[in-house]
């Protein structure tokens, strides 16, 4: 154990709890004070908690995105031969590739996330919100902002700006879930490589025969371009498609409920703009908590051995929490300003940030004008945890008019 000069104690087993995985804050606030740069033997992993140092490794060159081989390397030797056949199609998400491949594959989807595209798509992104909260308050049944709102607003915006027709929702959410499941169980077995390896092939068809030649959405008209010239494949285009599906759902939904709990539970949000409160629960309530590294090389940094091959949890929630950046970090407090991480930083800053933020913005606002008397149960409000993150489970809604 790690002991602080209040008596304040830090165990590695916390990091394993259910308690820790509910609400992370209370051992990161220990950590950050104690053990900054924290070697858990337990998890096999290094975590690194305060602001300034998660800001300073998210640009280290020694730290990598995800290990494919490593990934395949570990697995049984009965499924390692399919392991790293669902490997290769991960290896080619930029989030889990390095420079100079990471760089030439942002460059092709950066055009359709210009600031000028996003805000040329805010019409549309409106007429989503808009159906949205239209939909919520004529519905009868007992309603839940997460089940009914924040998801299916979120997959209807980024399936709009991906390319993929109102059609395909459904579809999209089970690839989605499919695609996730393999990233968040270790070890994988026989049974989820083999499902794993069928998502993939009915997305990557999908993507190939149907999204790419309509070529509907900013992102598949960039990829259209981006293979009639030759620059990729269409395994590529579909890889490149299912890692903004799977990344630009989770955030707006999760910012969305963050937002609403805040909002519609009594809180005054002090004369504060949408555009501040949106960024007060990217801060608070971040969707993603770890950006993952792997050491690529020996390194001593801090004091600290860090050996080739470990693993490294850039922890955005606890940066995002450091007082030494944010007074009283725990509250709710709009208008603090755009200081937080959770996008991340340099290389892997996320390309969809900005339509992440508009689409928030967008919803809150079709909240405030077309269902003024939503309000939210607080003590009906339930999270649960998942790989990586603290999740809104339910947001039950007392009245909406």
């Amino acid at each position: 154990m790690i002991q602080d000069v209040c008596g304040s104690r830090v165990d590695p087993s916390e990091l394993r709890s259910p308690a820790f995985g509910l609400d992370p804050h209370p051992v990161y606030a220990r950590l950050r004070r104690t053990d900054p740069v924290h070697w858990n033997p337990l998890v096999r992993a290094w975590f690194v908690t305060r602001h300034a140092d998660v800001v300073e490794l998210l640009g280290e060159p020694w730290l990598t995105s995800r290990d494919s081989a490593a990934v395949v390397a570990a697995a049984d030797p009965a499924v390692r031969a399919e392991v790293a056949s669902v490997e290769r199609f991960f290896g080619r998400w930029p989030v889990f590739t390095d420079p100079p491949r990471h760089g030439e594959l942002r460059s092709l989807l950066r055009p359709a996330f210009a600031r000028s595209v996003v805000e040329e798509s805010a019409g549309r992104v409106a007429g989503h919100a808009v159906r949205a909260v239209t939909a919520l308050v004529g519905a009868s049944t007992p309603l839940d902002v997460v089940r009914d709102l924040a998801e299916p607003y979120a997959l209807a915006v980024t399936a709009d700006f991906l390319g993929f027709a109102p059609t395909d929702l459904e579809a999209l959410r089970g690839w989605s879930t499919g695609l996730m499941a393999y990233l968040h169980t270790s070890p994988v077995d026989l049974a989820l490589l083999l499902a794993t390896a069928r998502t993939i092939d009915g997305f990557t068809a999908h993507v190939r025969d149907e999204v790419l030649p309509a070529g509907r959405g900013p992102v598949a008209a960039a990829l259209r371009r981006a293979r009639a010239d030759g620059d990729i494949t269409d395994t590529t285009a579909a890889a490149l498609m299912a890692q903004l599906l799977t990344g630009g759902v989770a955030p707006v939904a999760t910012t969305i409920a963050a937002a609403v709990v805040q909002l519609r539970s009594g809180v005054d949000r002090g004369g504060s703009s949408t555009e501040d409160v949106v960024a007060e629960a990217l801060r608070r309530s971040t969707p993603f908590h770890h950006a993952p590294r792997t050491v690529a090389r020996d390194t001593t940094w801090r004091g600290h051995r860090f050996q080739a091959g470990q693993r490294v949890a850039l922890v955005l929630a606890s940066a995002n929490r450091d007082p030494a950046v944010h007074t009283d970090p725990d509250s709710f407090v709009a208008g603090r300003g755009t200081g937080h991480v959770a996008f991340g930083r340099g290389a892997h800053h996320c390309l969809g940030a900005h339509l992440a933020r508009r689409s928030v913005e967008a919803l809150l606002r079709a909240v405030d004008a077309h269902a003024p008397g939503l309000r939210v149960d607080a003590g009906g409000v339930r999270m649960s945890p998942a790989a990586g993150a603290t999740v809104f489970d339910r947001v039950p809604v007392e009245r909406v008019r």
